[in-house]
Formats: structure tokens, sequence, C-alpha cells
């Protein structure tokens, strides 16, 4: 799941496992058992839970793996605003929670249900943004429904192949100073 060199980058994982001379018993399951980070970007990262983050395995070899994890953003990215538009203040960070279940490790997606709080951009503080019909997209043969039209023309990797965080509807409050 990442390309790192680090010593001590590797996954912990726990079962009772049967292991058998010609491979896995039946219906095996690894299960994370410690949470993992993997950086996407220099601020954006993602968080694997331990213990709801598994693969199954069959005697074909795995099955599927059923991922539940949270993006995390960095506040020089975006800032976590409260309902009145004011921005949270001390380490607290934009998040979103999601789980899917992979069964094509190069053509998944996972659909977002909400984000921990709206959020403004640190540039535009005193504008409140909230979205909705999010997107995790890691597909690299079909976007989530409008990502396609999102696009402006000539637009480099646009298509399918894009992957990325996919906004399908986004929010703006003004501030009291523009109204």
């Amino acid at each position: 799941l990442t390309n790192s060199t680090a010593a001590n980058d590797y996954l912990v994982l726990a079962t009772s496992t049967c292991i058998r001379p010609n491979g896995f018993g039946d219906d095996t399951e690894l299960v994370l058992a410690d949470n993992k980070t993997i950086p996407l970007s220099n601020r954006v990262s993602m968080i694997l839970q331990q213990n709801a983050t598994k693969a199954t395995f069959d005697c074909q070899g795995i099955d599927a793996i059923e991922v539940s994890g949270t993006l995390r953003f960095d506040r020089d990215l975006v800032l976590p605003v409260n309902a009145s538009g004011e921005v949270v203040g001390g380490g607290t960070r934009l998040t979103a929670s999601f789980s899917t279940t992979i069964t094509n490790y190069n053509n998944w997606t996972a659909s977002i249900n909400s984000l921990s709080h709206p959020f403004t951009i640190p540039e535009l503080v005193g504008f409140k943004f909230e979205a909705s019909n999010i997107t995790l997209d890691q597909s690299a043969s079909s976007n989530p429904a409008g990502a396609n039209n999102a696009f402006p023309p000539n637009y480099p990797g646009q298509g399918n192949a894009w992957t990325g965080i996919y906004i399908g509807s986004l929010t703006v409050t003004l501030p009291s100073s523009l109204k």
C-alpha cells in the first residue's frame, strides 16, 4: 500500500490462520492489528483502522480487502470551522471516515458520508465550505457519477484514469463582510 523504504514501515497482521503446505486453509482472514498511516500526499494521510481493515483469502489468493479508515487533512490545507464559521483551534484537523470492500486493487472507490466539520481554506478564513457526495476515487477505469463533467476542456489527466477526492456538492457561505 505504500512505497516507503523506512525500516519500520510494515503492516502488523494477526488472526487465527491455518497455513497448509498448499496454501491457506478455507476462508482465512488477516486483520490489521495496529492502525496504519499512509501518506497520500504531503498534506493528506489515510489512516487504516485496526481490527476493521482485513483481507480474506481462499485457495486462489486474496479474495477481498475490507478497508475502514479516515482521511486526515493537514491544517495548512484546510481548517475545520464550527457551525458559525469560526476556526476550531488547537490541533483539530478536518477528517473524513470511509469504508469499502476492494476486490481489485487498481479499481476501487469509497464513499465518504460526511466530514468531521465544515471547513475553510487558510487563505480564505471567513468563508465556510460544506461538502457532500464525496468519493475517494482510486479507480483507473471509472469515475464517480458527475466527475467527468467537472473537468474543464483540455484538463490534463481528465477521463477515467483520474484519481483523487471528488466532491459532488460544495456549499460556500460568504463572510458577513460580503453579504
